[in-house]
Formats: structure tokens, C-alpha cells, sequence
């Protein structure tokens, strides 16, 4: 019976985020209530406030299953790629094309991502970190074949593509710029960034996938 309940109660938790999911891409989310999320999800008030919180909780739990859904897309979107440059193209248009089919819940997130609590932000920078860790791999690879300079601030570079990627968010979300304007502008600036570390120029075309994986037998 307690596997049931729990089934029960998972499922009214996932109905609930996809009603307040519905609601942020169709409304204000200042006009969004508590009310009208239970309203939509056909469950009582209680239920909402008992499984989540508020409605900024709702919100933040939602941003958290969209870093995981985008970590899980960016792991299929490399393979096969066969530069730094494509991998690290792949991830960013991944991200990209993810956020550019919710434009107007990417824009509550933002715009809230400066008032959410101190134990909300600490959440969002712990789901992130699987997501910087796959960057810096995809960076310290190119570095390990020496494309990369030994001394390059990897861990830097990371950073500054995370601002790259946040800058096209904006322009998306406030900009009105389309996805793929976004990605030409994301093309330029990774290979800025590249530029800056890459060991000579041709290291931004040389193939990594060829010295990294073992052909096939």
C-alpha cells in the first residue's frame, strides 16, 4: 500500500508542476495565484502548499527539472561531434533551442533568479554543477591532446561560456531575437573564447573524437 500512495502522491506532485508549468507560459506570473495552479491541477490548495511551498518553491522546482532535462540533452547532443568547437556548440544551441520553446516562463525565471531565497539559489548551483563539470570535460579533453594550453584557465572559460549562453537568453527572452540569430552570435563568441586558449588556430577545426575514442575494430 505504501508503494501506492507513493505512486499517488508522485503523481499529484508532477500533475501540480505541470499545471504551474502551463500556467507561467500562459500568464503573468504576478497573476499566476496558488489557487489557480491547485484550480488547474484539480487538486485542493492544501495539496499545493503541503507539496511545494509557495509559489516562488513552484517555480524554483521548476527551473531544477529544467537543468536536469537539459544536462540529460546535452550528453546525446556531443556525441559524434568531432571538435571542441562542435561540442561546445552542441551544448550551447542544446540549451539554446531548450529555453527558446518556453520563452515567457525563461523570462519569470530570470527575473526572479534575483529575489529567490538563499536556499533556493543553492539549490539551482548544486543542479548546475553536473552541467559545468561535462563543459570542463569537454575542455580539459581538448586541453589533455594539447589543443587547449596547458596553462589555460579552464575553469574560467567555463565560466565565461555559462555568461555567453545567459547573454543569449536575454536577447531571446527581452531582444526578440530569433533562436538562430542567437546562434550565429554563439558561434562567433565561443570561437572568441577558444581563440584565447587555443594552442594555434588550427585547434579549433582538429578532431578530438578520432584521438579520443578507439576506431572500430
Amino acid at each position: 500500500m505504501s508503494g501506492i500512495r507513493a505512486r499517488q502522491k508522485q503523481a499529484t506532485q508532477d500533475r501540480v508542476l505541470q499545471a504551474a508549468r502551463t500556467l507561467f507560459l500562459t500568464r503573468p506570473y504576478e497573476d499566476v495565484g496558488v489557487r489557480d495552479i491547485a484550480a488547474e491541477a484539480s487538486v485542493a490548495t492544501g495539496t499545493v502548499i503541503g507539496a511545494f511551498g509557495s509559489k516562488a518553491d513552484l517555480l524554483n522546482t521548476i527551473v531544477l527539472d529544467d537543468i536536469l532535462a537539459q544536462y540529460e540533452l546535452i550528453k546525446v547532443a556531443v556525441v559524434g561531434r568531432q571538435t571542441v568547437l562542435e561540442r561546445l556548440m552542441a551544448i550551447g544551441l542544446t540549451c539554446v533551442n531548450y529555453q527558446a520553446r518556453q520563452l515567457p516562463l525563461l523570462r519569470t525565471s530570470m527575473a526572479h533568479a534575483w529575489v529567490r531565497s538563499d536556499a533556493a539559489e543553492r539549490q539551482v548551483r548544486r543542479a548546475l554543477q553536473p552541467i559545468l563539470a561535462f563543459v570542463r570535460e569537454v575542455l580539459a579533453t581538448a586541453q589533455a591532446l594539447g589543443d587547449i594550453r596547458p596553462d589555460a584557465p579552464v575553469a574560467v572559460v567555463v565560466e565565461m561560456l555559462i555568461d555567453v549562453l545567459v547573454q543569449c537568453y536575454r536577447r531571446m527572452a527581452y531582444d526578440g531575437v530569433t533562436p538562430d540569430t542567437v546562434a550565429d552570435g554563439l558561434r562567433t563568441r565561443i570561437q572568441v573564447l577558444l581563440a584565447g586558449v587555443a594552442s594555434d588556430a588550427s585547434s579549433l577545426t582538429s578532431p578530438l573524437v578520432a584521438r579520443v575514442q578507439p576506431a572500430a575494430a
